[in-house]
Order: structure tokens, then C-alpha cells, then sequence
């Protein structure tokens, strides 16, 4: 499969293919050539009426199993323990069962059963608290959502059910948040399960929304481990920045790995959001400010530089191991793709770079500066590999970062009743302008689409 085109091209061309099998004009050898080479690496894009019972599905299993969870709980005390171990289980291994049946009978309720079954993922998790408590088990409540999460995996993963995988990693990163939270103490256990655990039946399971969970539950972790060290908002948000290209580096080298080319997406977008928002951050007048009091690189904290280092070295890696593995494949980079590899490289040295720098007006131009190349640059690759999530992501960056510096730097400087016309007029001029530009490039994105063939 060639490794160049975007899942966005494979699902369109998938649909193609689907319609030329009712056409005499194309021969077997002909389709069978094409669905070897742009063949999806996953189902369709479902329907819009699919999607809508997928989600009613999930919905209705979620609330049937919090009644059910209500009425139980209301009624325990009264229920003898025999009695309350059997609706424990009971309940648990019937609606399993059924959800088995249906899902995999063959028959027209296969959503229904997939909804059964993440209901019985989250009965699992109740049982677990049902139990303690029938045999006053005293036991952290932290403890039972690790043992929910790790409980409902291989669920998710034999059963191919992307939906009880995403619970599971969810509840993964509620387990992380609580220890964090209430012992004050980083859990790099979340670390090492998710890297050791979670990604291998990602990948096994081939999950891109599962993988993308996963990229925002580091980051969401990375984050509450710096707070809890009492990191400042400058040092925290700059290590944001080298975490981000890491990840975006990780999603260049699945571009050009053609077994794992269906995870490049999640890494990229996870990437390429996590590196705007920290430096969107790191660009306000007070967050600049802040930065001048690290000018002297030895009043940064020791654990600083212990994440730096590990990321920056992950980084440097990627990058060897990206541009190894386009060789290889002997993909001919654009001059563009190549500026896209160093792109990340580059932005990981970033924080020392600040660091080294004492001027806050220097570091405040330098992070809006960045802001904007990288709100321009998705709107850019997402032309380039036809991916419409990274052109509306960029339109968005640039709208983001231009509101809110015009409020910033813009309001000091203007009486108030003319500020706010100017700004109403400003903003509805620029909303016209990126609606119309955004319509343009989708727009030429869907001619290439028909060129191509």
C-alpha cells in the first residue's frame, strides 16, 4: 500500500471502488489491483445514520446501566448476600452474553450488541465496588478503577470493539488524574501501563481513536505531574512544546511505515495541537514576562531538565529513525515535506532557546511568531495530504490567536466604544475571509480528488 496517500484519499477512492464492482468497465484484475494498493486499512467512514446509531446505541447502554446501578444501590442493604451476589453476577454475564449474541449472530441489532457490551464493561466496574462492599473489602477507590481499566482491555481488544477500548483507556487516565490528585505524587505507572499495555493492543487492535485518547492522556498526565511539582507556567508550557513535536515526529515516521500508517494521523493532529496551544501560551504578555526570571538557566528546577533531556533525545531519534525509514521506502520528499521534518526538530529546542533569551518582548514575538507558522503550516499539510481536519484546525489556530491577541495588545489603546466597533468590524470582516478561503482549498482538495483518477 503506498504510504504517500492520506487515509482522507484512501476512503474516497474505497467508495470508488465500491461503485466501479457494479460497473462492466473495470475487469476484476483491475479492481483487485486497486484495492491492493489504495485499499482502506480500515472499514468505510459509516454513514451519518450509522454514526447516529452508534451513538444512541452507546447512549442508551450508558444510562440503562446508571439506572440499574441507582436501583441496585437503592435497594442493597434489604438484599441477601446470596441474592446480591448472584445479581452481581447475574446481571454482569447476561447482559455479556446478549450482547455477544447480537453482535456477532450476524443479524440486524450488531450495534445494539455493541452497545450491550460496553454496557457490561461499565457493570463490570460497579460489580467491583458491588462486591467490596458486600464483604466490607476496604479498599482505595483508586485501586478499583485501575482494576476496571485493565478489566475491560482485553474486552475491548479480543472482541474488536474500538468503544470498550477507548472506556478502558479513559478510565486508565481518571485512575492517573485521582492518585496524582490526592497523594500529591506523579504515577508513572500511567506511563509505563500505557506505553507497556495500552499501545501494544492499540496497535494490535489498530485503533486510531484509541491512539489519539492515549496521546491526549499523556499530555493531560505530563501536566498534572508538573503541577504537582510546583512547576511555573513558563517551564510547564515549555516542556508542552517539546512533548508536542515528539508526538508530531511520531506521526511522520508512521507516514512512511506502511503497517502503520493508519496511526500517522492521530500522532500528527495530537502533535501539531499540543505545539499550538503551548506556544499560543507562551505568547501572552504575562507568560512572557514570567520567562525573564529563568534567564539564569541554573534557577531552573533539576526536573526540568530531566523531561527536556528525555524528550529531546526521543525527538532526535524520531527524526533519524523518520528520515531512515523514508529512504527506505524510497519515498522522494518535497522540499515542503522536508521543512516538515525539521519543522519538530527544531521546535524541541525551543525552551532552551527561550531560556537563553532575557528580553520578554523577543520571547513574546518569537512564541506568536510560531503560533502562526504552525496555524498556517496545518492549513498547509492538510492541502498537501488532502486532510480536512488540519485545514479547519488551522483556521482556527489563526482565528484563536488573532482574537485574542487584538483584545490584548489592542485594548489599552483605543477609547472603548471604538475599540468595540472596530473589533466587531474586524472580526466579521476576518470570519467572511477564512470561511471563504477555507471553502476554496476544500474545495480544490475535492477537485484533486477526481484529477487524480
Amino acid at each position: 500500500m503506498d504510504p504517500s496517500v492520506s487515509q482522507e484519499d484512501r476512503r474516497w477512492l474505497a467508495r470508488q471502488i465500491a461503485e466501479w464492482e457494479k460497473s462492466p468497465a473495470v475487469t476484476a484484475d483491475q479492481l483487485a489491483e486497486l484495492k491492493a494498493r489504495f485499499g482502506p486499512q480500515r472499514p468505510l467512514t459509516e454513514s451519518p445514520t450509522n454514526r447516529i446509531m452508534n451513538i444512541l446505541s452507546i447512549m442508551g447502554a450508558l444510562l440503562v446501566g446508571a439506572g440499574v446501578i441507582l436501583f441496585i444501590a437503592s435497594n442493597w442493604k434489604a438484599i441477601p448476600v446470596y441474592l446480591q451476589l448472584g445479581v452481581v453476577f447475574g446481571v454482569i454475564i447476561g447482559v455479556n452474553h446478549a450482547g455477544f449474541r447480537l453482535r456477532f449472530s450476524g443479524g440486524p441489532y450488531a450495534r445494539v450488541g455493541a452497545g450491550l457490551l460496553l454496557l457490561g464493561s461499565a457493570l463490570f466496574g460497579a460489580g467491583i465496588w458491588l462486591v467490596a462492599q458486600i464483604y466490607n473489602i476496604t479498599t482505595m477507590t483508586n485501586t478499583g478503577v485501575l482494576v476496571w481499566a485493565l478489566g475491560t482491555l482485553p474486552a475491548g481488544v479480543i472482541l474488536g470493539l474500538e468503544s470498550i477500548t477507548v472506556f478502558s483507556n479513559a478510565l486508565l487516565l481518571t485512575w492517573a488524574l485521582m492518585t496524582t490528585f490526592n497523594f500529591g505524587l506523579p504515577r508513572h505507572e500511567y506511563l509505563l501501563i500505557t506505553l507497556f499495555i495500552y499501545f501494544p493492543a492499540i496497535y494490535w487492535h489498530k485503533s486510531p481513536k484509541s491512539l489519539f485518547l492515549a496521546l491526549i492522556g499523556l499530555a493531560v498526565w505530563l501536566g498534572a505531574s508538573l503541577a504537582e511539582t510546583d512547576s511555573d507556567g513558563p517551564l510547564f508550557f515549555l516542556l508542552y512544546v517539546s512533548f508536542g513535536a515528539l508526538i508530531y515526529l511520531a506521526g511522520l515516521f508512521h507516514l512512511y511505515w506502511r503497517e502503520g500508517n493508519v496511526f500517522s494521523f492521530s500522532y500528527r493532529f495530537a502533535g501539531i495541537l499540543c505545539l499550538w496551544m503551548a506556544t499560543f501560551a507562551l505568547g501572552f504578555k504575562d507568560m512572557s514576562v514570567d520567562l525573564m526570571s529563568f534567564s539564569h538557566m541554573q534557577l531552573v528546577p533539576a526536573f526540568y531538565w530531566r523531561y527536556f533531556i528525555a524528550l529531546l533525545s526521543g525527538a532526535m531519534a524520531l527524526a533519524f529513525m523518520t528520515n531512515h525509514r523514508a529512504s527506505k521506502a524510497g519515498v522522494n520528499t518535497t522540499t515542503l515535506e522536508r521543512a516538515e521534518l525539521m519543522a519538530p526538530g527544531i521546535l524541541v529546542l525551543a525552551p532552551f532557546m527561550a531560556l537563553a533569551n532575557p528580553g520578554f518582548v523577543l520571547n513574546a514575538v518569537i512564541f506568536n511568531t510560531l503560533a502562526l507558522a504552525l496555524a498556517v503550516g496545518a492549513v498547509f499539510i492538510g492541502s498537501m495530504r488532502r486532510e480536512n481536519s488540519f485545514v479547519n484546525l488551522g483556521f482556527l489556530m489563526f482565528a484563536l490567536l488573532f482574537v485574542t491577541r487584538y483584545f490584548e495588545w489592542m485594548y489599552e489603546y483605543f477609547s472603548k466604544s471604538l475599540f468595540f466597533i472596530v473589533s466587531g468590524v474586524t472580526l466579521l470582516l476576518l470570519a467572511a475571509y477564512l470561511e471563504r478561503t477555507r471553502r476554496k482549498i476544500i474545495e480544490s482538495m475535492r477537485e484533486g480528488h477526481e484529477q487524480k483518477l
